[in-house]
């Protein structure tokens, strides 16, 4: 648990997503895929496409979620693919492709995945939103963001008991704003 933390905490970082919502949703996403959604690639993919759809990360995991478990159970995926699309989480091909794995699954042709085999799928469908989380980090609110997720991250490290160390750090930083604004 420590070290999925220090992930999560290295991933938040980089992203326009804040440490409590990564935690939140790589914890819901474990109990449904295993690390291959809830670390990672998986997390990546959620993460991107959460970013492109301006969606709350946990609604977008969440049905990753549900897919995941039905491709791997080899069953219609149906509800949580409409969902993910009526976000705008996927191109028109991107669904498509999906959609007729989901066909052949409903009809019985196509067995259940792998965990591997759904994550390639589910990557290959949800292709355009690839890189927005790195393109929303680099962007103002993506850098407020990153610099409210590394506060928070102190606040973590440091306990609910924000100590001394955290109270001058932050008094230099607002002595150090007003410098930056003339800038």
């Amino acid at each position: 648990a420590a070290e999925r933390i220090k992930e999560l905490m290295a991933f938040s970082v980089k992203t326009p997503f804040e440490p409590t919502e990564l935690i939140k949703a790589s914890k819901m996403l474990e109990g449904m895929g295993g690390e291959t959604l809830a670390i990672g690639e998986g997390l990546t993919m959620i993460g991107d496409a959460a970013t492109q759809a301006t969606r709350p990360l946990e609604e977008v995991a969440r049905n990753v979620g549900k897919m995941f478990l039905r491709m791997k159970a080899g069953e219609s995926f149906k509800e949580p693919l409409t969902q993910l699309q009526e976000m705008g989480t996927m191109s028109e091909k991107g669904y498509a492709s999906l959609n007729k794995l989901n066909t052949e699954m409903a009809k019985g042709t196509r067995t259940a995945m792998t965990a591997g085999e759904a994550l390639k799928a589910m990557q290959e469908g949800m292709a355009q939103s690839a890189g927005e989380m790195d393109k929303a980090a680099r962007r103002h609110g993506g850098m407020v963001s990153t610099m409210k997720g590394n506060i928070e991250l102190l606040e973590i490290s440091f306990g609910t008991g924000i100590n001394k160390g955290l109270a001058t750090g932050l008094d230099a930083m607002n002595d150090t704003l007003p410098e930056w604004l003339e800038k």
